[in-house]
């Protein structure tokens, strides 16, 4: 948040917006997201501008997931890092298609408003979460099995992908076969996607 607050007064909103997106889905795409429709359904700034940096942090989000894959199950990487690219390459393309289009040029917008950088309850918030979905994901498996740990990972990214994909890597260290796991995060990362 820090971060994204000092980009857009030093660099001007449309710049400061997409490096503040992008710094932001080092830590939660859902999170920039979240605050990009907020400003947007407050008419604040540019609406295209807003959903390119949404996007902008979903491509940055594709390749945490796989710097994330790559530190605690390398093996993984191989049969997941594809999708993950393809991904981010796609969202990346979206979001300067969207600030860059003749639309987003004659767009009229408010000026932006920033807030207070530092949030400390989104930051226990977002702790918490991944302490709980890391037992529901193993709960889940220990009651479905494989198919529990696909929609479980499904379910689960809804809310949060990081977590996700640690209690799914988690079982793939203990109990579950790789092509399950691959499959479960690959799920969990849609369903973030889609939510």
């Amino acid at each position: 948040s820090f971060a994204g607050y000092v980009a857009v007064k030093l660099f001007g909103e449309r710049r400061g917006v997409l490096l503040a997106a992008a710094t932001g889905g080092l830590v939660s795409s859902t999170a920039v997201t979240l605050a990009n429709a907020r400003r947007a359904a407050a008419g604040e700034g540019s609406q295209n501008l807003l959903a390119a940096g949404a996007l902008l942090a979903t491509a940055v989000s594709f390749v945490r997931i796989a710097a994330i894959i790559a530190v605690l199950k390398p093996s993984l990487l191989a049969p997941i890092a594809p999708a993950l690219l393809a991904a981010a390459l796609a969202t990346t393309a979206f979001a300067f298609a969207s600030v860059y289009s003749r639309s987003s040029r004659k767009e009229q917008q408010a000026p932006m408003q920033l807030r207070n950088p530092f949030s400390f309850w989104s930051v226990a918030l977002m702790a918490l979460s991944l302490g709980v979905l890391i037992v529901v994901g193993r709960l889940i498996y220990e009651h479905f099995g494989k198919a529990g740990a696909i929609s479980g990972a499904a379910a689960m990214g809804l809310f949060d992908v990081d977590a996700m994909t640690i209690s799914m890597i988690r079982l793939a260290s203990s109990s579950l076969e790789s092509m399950t796991v691959t499959y479960a995060v690959l799920a969990g990362v849609a369903a973030n996607t889609l939510s």
